[in-house]
């Protein structure tokens, strides 16, 4: 067997596993709805998935309720967009 055979056999094995998916949500006192979305990206049919909040020092439980149904909270005081590519990072 070729060394470069043997590259492209363990390249298939890698693509037939599932990949992660991240799902990234920028908030800001969003209480009232972080519930109800992180809720509904749990009942998805794929499960390989993270979800990353990036809040932007929310002065309400957004955090809180986010860390208690098990997203990955960061904290950064920039807008929407800053706040994806951070946590694309």
């Amino acid at each position: 067997m070729y060394p470069a055979h043997a590259n492209e056999e363990a390249s298939v094995k890698e693509l037939s596993e599932p990949s992660l998916v991240s799902v990234v949500i920028p908030t800001y006192n969003s209480q009232s709805s972080i519930k109800q979305c992180l809720t509904s990206i749990k009942k998805q049919t794929y499960h390989k998935i993270e979800v990353l909040v990036v809040d932007r020092y929310s002065k309400d439980k957004t955090a809180q309720i986010a860390k208690k149904l098990g997203a990955r909270v960061f904290f950064l005081g920039e807008e929407r967009s800053k706040a994806k590519n951070y946590a694309a990072k």
